[in-house]
């Protein structure tokens, strides 16, 4: 969900397609037919909060799914492709990954896996062929290094089209989901997984320990923190 600090809009991102609001959600518009049918995210930029993407496909009566990345420079008002609109399965669309204007998605083209980048909000792409042929989940930058968790591999280092897996401490065959990061005060960097709880590594992920304390369901499906009264604090939550 992208909500926008000033005024009352938001944009919700389902299985089902997209809807925004301009009341705080009082009414909600069921928008994008034309763009998108499913939604499987949508990021709001972090250096212009009405610079929205998300990303899915268009599922026409034909049943061909178009998969592709589109873009709001308005919160939501109006939208443009920016990677993609081919056909399934000639084309598809696996994970995607923003921090300001810089991008990065896990793609399959003509028979082949690529690491594509942006860092102009996706006017140009860098297309580099991948050798991970896995199912990419999550995405994060950190320092200007991409991390990605995977279903069933694990964590990875990623660079250019290099995938270096890290991570000791992991359990192994580790399914990952969301990280999170908090530079202050110690470089704690957290990744939740289905079914081993929540890991956190102090050294940027080369290795982790559990975190799991209090903990009764280990099958973390998100991670937030905030500001509050007592200080920093983490939370997650559990299927």
């Amino acid at each position: 969900m992208s909500v926008h600090p000033e005024g009352h809009s938001a944009i919700a991102a389902t299985y089902t397609g997209l809807y925004t609001t301009a009341d705080s959600g009082n009414n909600w518009i069921f928008s994008l037919q034309d763009e998108l049918t499913s939604v499987s995210k949508v990021f709001q930029s972090t250096t212009d909060p009405s610079t929205v993407y998300a990303y899915g496909y268009l599922e026409e009566q034909t049943y061909d799914r178009y998969y592709k990345i589109i873009k709001s420079t308005d919160h939501g008002q109006s939208w443009s492709t920016i990677l993609g609109n081919a056909p399934w399965p000639d084309f598809s669309i696996y994970v995607m990954g923003l921090d300001g204007d810089n991008l990065i998605a896990f793609i399959f083209e003509e028979n082949n896996y690529y690491t594509v980048y942006s860092d102009n909000g996706g006017q140009s792409w860098d297309y580099y062929y991948s050798e991970y042929p896995g199912s990419v989940r999550s995405s994060m930058r950190i320092d200007e290094q991409w991390y990605c968790g995977t279903w069933g591999d694990g964590l990875f280092k990623v660079t250019d089209g290099d995938w270096e897996q890290i991570g000791a401490g992991l359990p192994e065959n580790t399914y990952t989901g969301q990280m999170l990061f908090n530079p202050l005060p110690d470089n704690a960097f957290y990744v939740t997984t289905w079914g081993a709880g929540v890991y956190v590594s102090y050294d940027l992920g080369e290795t982790f320990e559990p975190m799991n304390d209090g903990l009764t369901n280990l099958g973390v499906l998100s991670i937030g923190s905030g500001i509050t009264d007592e200080g920093l604090v983490t939370m997650v939550g559990t299927y």
